[in-house]
């Protein structure tokens, strides 16, 4: 998934090194942007016929 858009002020996004990477970057948050999705876990608790 790539980002072009700041998800916190809106701005596009440049591509800034850091360390051996290229990651999307804000010029107006001063914020990378890292691909690292989040696991989650759903569950539903349901007890008897209601």
């Amino acid at each position: 998934m790539d980002i072009f858009f700041c998800q916190v002020c809106g701005d596009k996004l440049i591509r800034r090194e850091s360390g051996d990477e290229v990651i999307p970057f804000c010029t107006s948050c001063s914020k990378f942007f890292f691909n690292t999705p989040t696991p989650c876990v759903i569950v539903i608790v349901m007890s008897g016929p209601n």
